[in-house]
């Protein structure tokens, strides 16, 4: 499965300096749809580009932990 709307494409280049700052292995997708491959214990999981999304990627279920992580630490640093 996938999940929809959780990265925002105005945080992209943040999130690929969290995967930097945490160490977390990543790659450039595959293909037109795939933007980037991020390394998880399960090997490479993707991010997805999709027409009717313009705004928000679509991640696959094993990136979740990562990018709710990002979105945290994103929340504590707005809210100093």
């Amino acid at each position: 499965m996938a999940n929809k709307c959780m990265l925002s494409k105005s945080k992209f280049e943040e999130f690929k300096k969290h995967l930097d700052d945490h160490g977390i292995g990543y790659r450039p997708g595959k293909g037109p749809y795939q933007v980037l491959q991020v390394l998880t214990m399960k090997g490479f999981k993707c991010i997805f580009t999709k027409d009717s999304m313009p705004d928000h990627y679509t991640i696959q279920d094993e990136l979740v932990p990562i990018v709710d992580r990002f979105l945290e630490i994103s929340r504590e640093k707005s809210n100093g």
